[in-house]
This record gives C-alpha cells, structure tokens and sequence, in this order.
C-alpha cells in the first residue's frame, strides 16, 4: 500500500543499522590492525637495511683509514715525492712494498690496493712493481678494461673518495668495487700519483639475502650521484623513477617495478650511499592478504545473518501499526490522503483541516506589502484621498500612525561603487533588497519604506515633535543608517531629508522636499547627507565656458596632449563648481557642454560613438548622463579626454616604429626575472591589455607565447652549449625558479630539459 516509504521499511533500515554499528567498529578495528601489520613489515625491513648500512659506513671509514694511513706513510710517500733511479730508488720501492702488504694485511675491507706513480709511469702493489702497461693489461686487469681504459677513468684528473664499479663488460655497476684518490691528497693541480684500492664487498652482499625475502626481492647500493654500486638485480641500472622516489634520506613507500607492485625501503649512510630494497608487496604482505581474505568473509557472513534477523524484528513490530492504518482508512473518501506512509497517514488526517484555514490567512498576509507599498506610492504622489486616510483604511493594510507629525527621507544608491553593483542585475536587487529591508529594520514601526525607482527609496516617518526632539531623531535614524549601509555593505549613497511636517496628508509635501535636496546631490559626492531646510540659494544664472578656452582643449586633444587637456578640465571645475555658486541644474549644463566638446573633437578625428574604457567599449553620453555627482562627472570627463589623446598619439603612422621599440626591449629584457607585461606596460605608458592586443595583430602570436619561446629557444642553446644547470639555465632565461622554467620548456617542446640535453649530447657528440 505504501511501497519503499512503508514503516515497515522504515524499522528494518533502523535495526540493520543498529547492526552496522558493532560491524563499524570492528571495520576499524581491522584496518588498524592490517595498518599495524604494514607498518611492522615496513620497519622490519627498514632494520634490516639500517644493518647494512652499518657495515657499509664501516668499510667506509675503514677506507678512510686506510687511505690516511697510506698517504702519510713515509716510505710509501717516497714513492711520489723523489725522483730518479739507481740503488736507493730500488730500496725505496721495497722499503714502500713490505709497508703497503704491512697495511693490507692489517685489514679485512680492501682485498688489494696499488699507487701509479704518474711520472714514472710505474704500479707498486704490496707484492710487486710493474710497469703500468703490463700490470693492467697482463698481470692483474680490470674487468673488461685495458690500460687505456684505466688511464683515462682511474688514473687521469683529481680523484677523492671517488668510488666505481665495472662488470666485465667495462661498465658502470658491475660487481667489482674500486675506489680511487689522488696523491698526494688535496694537490687538485698536480697529482703525482694514483692509490687505487679493491673493496671486499662480499660481506655487504651477504647482507643483502636476507632483505631479499626469499630470492624474490632486489637490493640496490646506490651512491650520492645515482649510479649503483652493488646490486643483486642481473639488471644493474635503477629502474626509471627509483632515483627521484628515494631523494630523501630514508623511508618506504610504494613503487612500481617488473610490472607488479613492490614495497620500496630505502636508508642513506655515510659518503650519502643510499642502500634501496624492492621487495614484491605479495611476499611482504602474504600474511596480512590472507587476513584480509578471512576478515572479509566472516564480515559478509556476519551481515547476511543480521539483516535477516533485523527484518523478522521488523516485522514483528510493524503488524500491529499495519492493522490500525487499515481499521482508519475504512470509510474514508477515494481522494482522502495516504501520506508516504503509516505515520504520515495519521498526521496528514489530523492536521489536513488545519493547514486550510492558515493556507487562507498565508495568501492574505502575502498580499499586504503590496497592497501598503502601492498606498505610500499613490500617497507620496499625491493622488491618495481623504477617505485613504481613515484609521480603519490604514489598518486594513497594516498601517499604523501612531505620531502627529511626519518627514520623509529619501535614499539614493550610487550604482557606481560599492558591492559589485556593476556587475549584474542580481546584484542590483540584493543590495535593493538590502537597503529596504535596513530602512525597514530601523524605523521599527514608526515608519514605512517603499522603493520609488530602481535606486532610490523613500522612508516616511512619524515623530512626536517637530522642534529639537523630532529634529534629533531623524538625525539620530540617518546617522544609523548611514553607517550600516556604508561600513557594513560598503555601498555609497546619498541621503536627502525633508522638514518635518504636520499630518499624514502631508507626506507628499515632504516627498517632494526630499526630492529637490537630492537635486543637489550633483554638487557633493557620495555619502552626503542633505537636509532641505539648510539648502544654499543658489541665484548663479551662468556658468564659465569661453569660446577661446574650448578651442584651447580642443587643440590639445587633437595634438594629444592629454596633460594639458586635463589641466583645463581641472581649471573649469575649480572655476565653476568650486569657486561659484551654480545650481544643479547649471551644473549639469556644464558637464554636458563639455560632453559637446568632447564629441566634436571624436567626430573631427573620425574615432565614432564610442570608446573603450577599462577594456569595455562605453558611449560617452551615456557615461556622463549616469554620473550622479559633479565628481564623478569630472572624473569620466578626463578619462574620455585621455582616449582621445591615445588614440591620436597611438595612430597607425606611429605603429612601425611602436613595434621596433617592443621588440628591442623584450630582447633586452626577457632575461629580466621582474620583466612582466606590466613591466613592459608602465615603461612604455600604455595598458597592458593595449599592448598585448596590438602584438598579437601585429605577429599573430601573443606576446606571453612569444617571450615564451624566445626563452626557451636560448635554453636549448645553453642545454646544448653549455654544463650549466638547470637551474643556472632557468636564471639566465628570466625564470625565478626551475619548477616553472621546466613546466614551460616540457609544454613547449614535449620533454624535460634534462631529456633535452641527453638527447641533444649523441647528436653532438656524433
């Protein structure tokens, strides 16, 4: 009868979740504890890595030792520091060969080491001296390297715990592990000799098994500029994006590797030797996925039993409400309401005569501000009559004048400032909206307001007294409402008040007092309060205009001189508005004759009815005849004036050499990293969205886009030309940081800078 909004639903969804509840808590419960477990595996696996990072620091400073201890020995530095032959060059040789097997024998980390002697071009190991030629080429070789080889990777340049591993192809991570430093230590101009040392690393990948998980997983010893030294991978280069996943000095996280999902532990040691482990997350976390796998099913068994038992309760419970509904409805008319269910039902019979009767009283009293707003129109108008204002009329549309005396105050919002009145017509009506119902709140039933126009309200006011008590609460409401409306909504308006007056019958008296105060709003700015008793008589019956002066700011915009033409705007407005006593109406007057002047001059030059102001196209009359104050007619004055003087002085004849001077200046700049379109705007005095539509009309490209690409075409020169680094690179193109000069470089040209770089380097090598 009720469908899905049955009760009996209703119950059921109310003891399954009931059941929810306990099956919540040991949800949680479960995911803290497969947290736990992930994390215990994390940190085992850490350990094990913190162990070898302990030996790897110990053949390390071992190393250091040892390199110490040889290069200050004395009869091992004999063998750099004297020249020559004969007998006592021989002794030297042996005296420094029982020292250097005396050495080798006191360690277990370094399985062998030798010095080349550069001069001589002579090996002395523990146990023998050999030309270099013959030692790495016959006696002990290195893996896959001639002597060539050798001299130009181990023995040529300054070395200083520089460590490399070949294979025995030659290359880089191999298993044998080398370290080399030049002799003697710090001489970075000229070494005279090269100690050479092979590292025992076979107890550090002893260490590494255990971290393997069985053979499944992959250890890798990494040093500070990425190669890998040790790994136990057959592929002995990082996987791509291992490098920038292990920046930090140690952690786990999650990565990506031989197309499954691998748990990724990584430490950094001495020298920042970083020891990486890549560990199948299906051998770490066996334990906890079989976990999971029995926790799911038991939850599954756990809510298939209680929601069969929770619709038994359910039903249960329902039989008896299920009979009463079915005893009420006997009887009942077809169209009689059923609500969405059992509870409904019963309110909806109940209450349904109810809601009739405050339906009615709801549409009368929807009908009241209408019918009020439209008396106080007709009222402030005029045209209402005496029997409108009847006690009993008045209270029949909710109108209450309790006082003997009235005045009116009219409000006017400036839609040229404050709370966005500009930019839609919603807008608009929310601070109408606002503004009324402030006026409304403030009068607080000694008053009423209605709006007259799209910006302009009327708030009629009753008072007791007409003399200092009935002034001081006017002044008193004003002041309130013009501080709301200014410091809180941050909206301009002008006030303007009537006197005060005797009888509701003179309402449209005062509204038509208020009204010619605000007439002289044209002659104060926005925010101004005017009452009508302290309006200045204004008998001034012309203003300053001369016929030379016109011709003058005509000149002076035809010339665009835009300094001067402002210039003998200022003198007028000082002239007429500040010095003079004009009244409104002659004010406006004024403005408009300016106006005139201004459209003459648009006309001589063939500019048309319009320009652009802001980066919108404006019609001059329009501007003006919307201004409300001399001020701001002023203001838009100037700023029509002033196009007009661009327009002359930006006119085609000057657009060649205009776009010589931008060129010029963006090579001179683009480097610059405060060079910007504003930048480029101020030192060439014109807008910036007037020089970015120009340059795009002129080359077909924006100029952000072309300083873009001249940036990054002298970056490929220096990613090519150059070893500086990226971010060196980056400072040199104007970029504050490499972050943005790589996002902008990888838009442009598809790749990083650093790929660029790889793959420009073949090409030139080649």
């Amino acid at each position: 009868m009720y469908g899905k909004k049955s009760v009996f639903l209703t119950l059921w969804l109310s003891y399954v979740l009931v059941l929810a509840i306990p099956v919540s808590i040991g949800a949680v419960l479960y995911t803290m504890m497969i947290g736990t477990l992930t994390d215990n595996a994390n940190r085992s696996n850490l350990a094990m890595l913190e162990q070898v990072r302990q030996v790897t620091d110990e053949h390390l400073r071992e190393i250091d030792r040892l390199t110490v201890l040889i290069a200050t020995h004395p009869k091992i530095q004999q063998l750099w520091m004297n020249d020559g032959g004969g007998t006592d060059r021989a002794l030297q040789y042996v005296e420094a060969i029982r020292a250097m097997n005396s050495i080798l024998n006191s360690t277990n980390y370094v399985s062998n080491f030798y010095i080349h002697v550069d001069n001589e071009q002579t090996v002395v190991g523990p146990s023998l001296k050999a030309d270099a030629d013959i030692f790495f080429n016959q006696a002990y070789p290195l893996p896959g390297m001639n002597f060539e080889q050798v001299r130009g990777t181990l023995l040529t340049g300054y070395h200083y715990k520089s460590f490399f591993s070949l294979n025995a192809s030659g290359e880089r991570s191999g298993s044998t592990l080398l370290s080399t430093v030049s002799l003697p230590i710090g001489e970075k101009e000229r070494p005279r000799g090269t100690l050479v040392m092979l590292l025992e690393n076979e107890q550090i990948s002893a260490m590494f098994k255990p971290i393997q998980q069985s053979g499944k997983g992959t250890v890798f010893l990494v040093d500070g500029s990425g190669e890998v030294l040790l790994s136990t991978s057959a592929d002995k280069r990082l996987p791509d994006g291992l490098k920038e996943a292990v920046a930090a000095k140690s952690g786990n996280s999650s990565f990506h590797y031989k197309g499954e999902p691998h748990m990724l532990s990584f430490t950094t040691g001495q020298n920042d030797w970083k020891i990486v482990s890549l560990v199948p997350q299906s051998v770490v976390f066996q334990r906890v996925y079989e976990i999971k796998s029995w926790a799911i099913v038991l939850l599954a068994l756990i809510l298939v039993a209680g929601t069969a038992a929770a619709y038994g309760m359910a039903y249960r419970s329902y039989s008896p409400l299920r009979d009463m509904v079915l005893a009420l409805r006997i009887g009942r008319p077809a169209d009689d309401p059923s609500g969405s269910n059992e509870y409904e039902y019963i309110k909806t019979s109940i209450t349904r005569t109810l809601l009739e009767g405050e339906e009615s009283k709801r549409r009368l009293d929807s009908m009241m501000p209408v019918a009020r707003a439209h008396f106080l129109t007709r009222l402030l108008k005029g045209q209402s009559t005496p029997a409108d204002l009847e006690k009993d009329a008045l209270q029949l549309i909710g109108l209450h004048v309790s006082q003997p005396y009235v005045y009116a105050v009219l409000i006017e919002l400036e839609e040229d400032g404050g709370f966005q009145m500009k930019e839609s017509e919603r807008d608009r009506l929310l601070a109408r909206f606002i503004v009324h119902n402030l006026a409304a709140e403030l009068a607080d039933g000694s008053g009423y307001v209605t709006e007259m126009d799209r910006s302009r309200f009327v708030l009629v006011m009753n008072t007791p007294s007409r003399e200092e008590e009935g002034a001081r609460q006017r002044e008193q409401l004003i002041g309130t409402l013009k501080r709301y409306i200014e410091d809180r909504f941050h909206m301009k308006v002008w006030i303007a008040t009537s006197s005060i007056r005797q009888g509701l019958e003179e309402a449209a008296a005062c509204y038509q007092e208020a009204e010619h105060a605000l007439d002289y709003r044209i002659l104060h700015e926005a925010g101004t309060v005017i009452h009508y008793e302290q309006l200045e008589r204004r008998e001034q019956s012309f203003y300053f205009y001369p016929l030379e002066l016109e011709a003058k700011l005509i000149n002076h915009m035809k010339c665009g001189d835009a300094e001067q033409a402002v210039s003998i705007l200022d003198q007028l407005y000082e002239r007429n508005m500040t010095s003079r006593r004009l009244t409104p109406e002659l004010g406006k007057f004024l403005f408009f004759d300016m106006l005139s002047t201004i459209l003459k001059v648009m006309h001589a030059l063939q500019i048309g009815d319009r320009l652009w102001l802001d980066g919108l196209e404006i019609n001059p009359v329009k501007l003006i005849a919307d201004s409300h104050s001399a001020e701001g007619m002023l203001h838009n004055i100037k700023e029509l004036c002033e196009q007009i003087c661009r327009h002359v002085r930006e006119a085609p004849g000057s657009q060649a050499q205009l776009r010589t001077r931008l060129q010029q200046y963006i090579e001179e700049h683009y480097s610059d990293h405060s060079f910007s379109l504003n930048a480029m705007a101020d030192h060439f005095e014109m807008t910036p969205p007037y020089i970015s539509s120009m340059f795009k009309k002129q080359h077909g490209i924006n100029l952000t886009d072309y300083i873009a690409n001249l940036r990054i075409a002298r970056a490929k020169a220096y990613l090519t030309e150059s070893n500086l680094t990226i971010q060196q690179i980056a400072e040199k193109v104007g970029y504050t940081t490499d972050i943005g000069f790589i996002r902008v470089f990888k838009k442009l040209e598809g790749v990083t800078p650093g790929k660029y770089r790889e793959l420009s380097q073949p090409a030139a090598n080649s």
